[in-house]
């Protein structure tokens, strides 16, 4: 659903990516003129809704580079034959005085301007575009516009019923560009993204390893943007007026195009939320493990909750297009597994407000179950209200147990599949789920256990095959495991560019990939043994089972050991 609304102006709405391109001749070449880009139209066939100057272009517009590439070779390219020959272009006549090496260059110029993505679902007063949520300057106007509005009727916002703002998933189509991502690129990564331009929409050019790499960091210097510019800067704002960030920084599952690291942006905010559907079958492809992991995003957040220490694990619950055909009979399942996976607050999506005289069944939203007094069910519905609550309750007031802690990589957005699918530790037991960030800021070993401080302590640590290891991760596992605690591993995918150390200029094509891969092996130091099978991890040397598949949760006033909810499928 995004941010955005009339109020957004285009040096704060959404930004992408244009260039044009020209072919000249290296014996021939002089003054060159490089076209401005023609803006295309969008992913519908229409022309983009922006803002254009009395010169025809986009009113706001930045130059990004113009890059020269060797034209028409039919091998990958050369990484040190493209060259970045922005100091020759003057934007202001669009000529270029440049003289070209020997042979045919392609030559792209390359402008950021705005996409023209609109918000979602507006009023009919918000109507306008979504902000670029990669520049904090646009996440503070926006924030801004509402505190502004909302603080001259209700006041002292600590002295208010009022205690939290939210931002909605984020559901952008377009290819996303700011400002900033050059220089925090070369910042997180060591070298410049210039040369790479062209793999951004032709990466067919590149060997695919170089293309792959680049990619990763690219993604992960948009995620690093959102992260620190959309949902730490909202909170910020937030925080310092006495209202908390509540927000589906970790996407709605595979719906839509998720840009950043989930359980970091997850962390990052006051309340993380996620959703979960009811009989959602347009995403049901082979089986019913396709259907949950399209629409269950339940396990990501409580791991996010936990590790972050958030307290409460939040869920958009219930969302629906099956107007009212379903009911509490129908919805109780689902939360039962939420509960499962960790929820303990839901956010039932969702209560049409219907103004006297509405009648039945009154206004609805399209999508989402109707759980309001229309609905005619209603008048029986507290007893599950009722259970929803108690059950809430209890989790909130007790402490997540799990015996394994599982790591599984570093790449965007590693989105967490739910519980039990892709990755399970056999019935009867469970498991944490721990990203780069907090492994390096917090775990440590002691007496043979991995430890979270003032989160949990686990029996064993492992490694999943699902994304990338940054190298400091695997040195600090390495070091932890050598004091005693148990951890098994699958190889892990090679580390991005930026782990190499490479040059500015540098060659890529002969280097192998066992040279970039930092080698290692499975560490089991200690007196209990495990044996890591087809995603199951099995204890030997009398490790307690425990009686049931549900959660297990640690009251921490009675220290009692609560085995809670047996999981329904």
């Amino acid at each position: 659903m995004e941010c955005g609304g009339s109020w957004v102006k285009p040096q704060h709405a959404a930004k992408t990516l244009y260039f044009s391109k020209v072919t000249v001749n290296g014996s021939n070449s002089s003054a060159i003129r490089l076209p401005f880009p023609t803006i295309p139209p969008d992913k519908q066939g229409k022309p983009r809704p922006i803002v254009y100057g009395s010169d025809g272009k986009p009113a706001y517009h930045e130059e990004v580079a113009v890059i020269a590439l060797p034209a028409g070779q039919q091998s990958k390219l050369d990484t040190t034959k493209i060259i970045n020959i922005s100091a020759f272009f003057d934007a202001k006549t669009e000529s270029l005085n440049w003289k070209a090496p020997a042979g045919e260059w392609a030559i792209y110029r390359y402008i950021c301007s705005n996409s023209g993505e609109q918000l979602i679902r507006p009023t009919p007063n918000s109507v306008g575009p979504i902000i670029d949520h990669f520049d904090s300057t646009a996440t503070r106007m926006h924030v801004m516009y509402f505190i502004d509005r909302l603080k001259p009727g209700i006041g002292d916002f600590r002295k208010s019923a009022l205690k939290n703002l939210y931002l909605a998933s984020y559901e952008a189509k377009e290819f996303t560009w700011t400002p900033t991502l050059p220089a925090a690129f070369k910042k997180l990564h060591g070298y410049d993204l210039y040369k790479f331009l062209p793999a951004i929409y032709n990466p067919e050019q590149y060997q695919p390893e170089i293309a792959k790499n680049f990619q990763f960091d690219f993604d992960k210097t948009l995620s690093e943007l959102m992260i620190n510019n959309h949902y730490r800067k909202a909170k910020e704002i937030c925080n310092s007026y006495g209202l908390q960030i509540i927000s589906e920084s970790g996407g709605p599952g595979h719906l839509h195009h998720i840009p950043v690291e989930t359980l970091k942006a997850l962390g990052s905010l006051d309340v993380p939320r996620g959703e979960y559907w009811y009989n959602r079958e347009f995403f049901m492809e082979n089986d019913k493990d396709s259907l949950v992991d399209m629409i269950y995003l339940v396990k990501e957040i409580a791991a996010a909750s936990h590790i972050y220490k958030r307290g409460i694990v939040e869920e958009e619950s219930f969302t629906s297009y099956w107007d009212w055909q379903e009911g509490p009979s129908d919805l109780k399942p689902l939360a039962d597994r939420a509960f499962c996976e960790g929820m303990n607050r839901l956010v039932i999506h969702g209560f049409p407000h219907n103004p006297n005289g509405m009648g039945h069944p009154g206004i609805a939203y399209f999508a989402g179950t109707h759980y309001n007094d229309r609905n005619t069910w209603w008048p029986k519905v507290k007893p599950f209200n009722d259970y929803l609550g108690r059950i809430s309750y209890i989790l909130q007031t007790t402490d997540f147990v799990a015996d394994v802690l599982h790591y599984y990589g570093d790449n965007v957005p590693n989105l967490i599949p739910p519980k039990n699918t892709r990755f399970t530790v056999g019935p009867g037991y469970d498991y944490e789920v721990i990203n780069t960030e907090v492994l390096l800021r917090d775990l440590t070993v002691d007496h043979g256990e991995w430890v979270l401080p003032g989160v949990g302590r686990y029996k064993v640590l492992s490694i999943g095959n699902e994304g990338r290891i940054p190298a400091e991760a695997l040195a600090k596992l390495k070091k932890l495991a050598a004091q005693g605690a148990h951890l098994v591993d699958q190889k892990p995918a090679l580390p991005a560019l930026a782990a190499l150390n490479i040059p500015p200029d540098f060659s890529y094509a002969n280097q192998k990939a066992d040279q970039r891969y930092t080698p290692w092996t499975t560490f089991t130091i200690g007196v209990t043994s495990w044996i890591f099978t087809s995603f199951a991890i099995l204890p030997v040397n009398g490790f307690q089972k425990p009686v049931c598949s549900g959660n297990r949760e640690k009251h921490p006033k009675s220290g009692t050991l609560f085995l809670e909810r047996l999981r329904p499928f």
